[in-house]
């Protein structure tokens, strides 16, 4: 069951501040969308706590098109930058992200199902999707946004004295088995999907990570430094 109970804007810092909260404890802090934004995030607000059902067009990055899609929006997140709207899309039966920025103008528009015309609606309840459909758990096999279900490993990695004020202190959502060393190090223990968000965060820590396992993490990262030094190689030679 997820309601946004409340929403709060913070004009005290500069970019202003949103707090929306789900339920009784649920709640998420993030910087408030650009102005070009602002319009689409009210009108998704606004459906929200009228407890409809969400309409958008929405540009996909990867091809792309630009399709509409019918969903139930479920939570905000706020992830390396950017807001994305989790949903539990009904034509497709799953679950779905989309970024903010990539709904199209002016394509919000909330569904009453209990309007004539919506009756294909009548069975979605805006606020609850099938029992075993938990947010939370499913990211918790994710690194970052996304994950590949089929491709979730055990992960063992371990870093650098100087990095375990910074992983230690992290607020991870998922749960990692965390063992100091006796030389100072720390190991990071974990069952998480190997995907690019993941290569791209270790990367930026190298050489103050070592990768233990899996032998598939270490070949990515290994073929991303081939191609990046392939890139710069042939940029000098030209």
């Amino acid at each position: 069951m997820v309601f946004a109970s409340s929403i709060t804007l913070f004009n005290i810092s500069r970019p202003a501040i949103l707090c929306i909260t789900f339920g009784r404890s649920d709640f998420i802090l993030v910087p408030f969308p650009a102005p070009n934004m602002i319009i689409e995030m009210v009108g998704i607000i606004d459906i929200i706590l009228k407890a409809q059902i969400l309409q958008i067009d929405y540009h996909t990055k990867s091809t792309g098109e630009i399709g509409r899609r019918v969903c139930v929006p479920l939570k905000i997140i706020y992830n390396s930058g950017t807001l994305y709207l989790y949903v539990y899309d009904i034509d497709k039966k799953g679950e779905r992200q989309f970024a903010l920025h990539r709904i199209i103008p002016g394509s919000v528009v909330g569904i009453d199902k209990k309007e004539k015309g919506n009756e294909k609606y009548k069975d979605v309840h805006p606020f609850k999707i099938q029992d075993d459909f938990d947010i939370d758990e499913k990211r918790s096999l994710s690194f970052g946004l996304v994950w590949n279900q089929k491709n979730i490993q055990n992960v063992v990695l371990e870093f650098d004295k100087n990095l375990v004020d910074q992983i230690e202190n992290r607020d991870w959502h998922f749960n990692p088995i965390l063992e100091y060393l006796g030389n100072g190090n720390l190991l990071m223990k974990m069952k998480i999907d190997i995907n690019h968000e993941l290569v791209t965060w270790l990367m930026a820590r190298l050489p103050n990570v070592i990768i233990h396992e899996p032998q598939e993490l270490i070949d990515m990262i290994q073929e991303r430094l081939k191609v990046f030094q392939a890139e710069h190689n042939l940029k000098n030679n030209n």
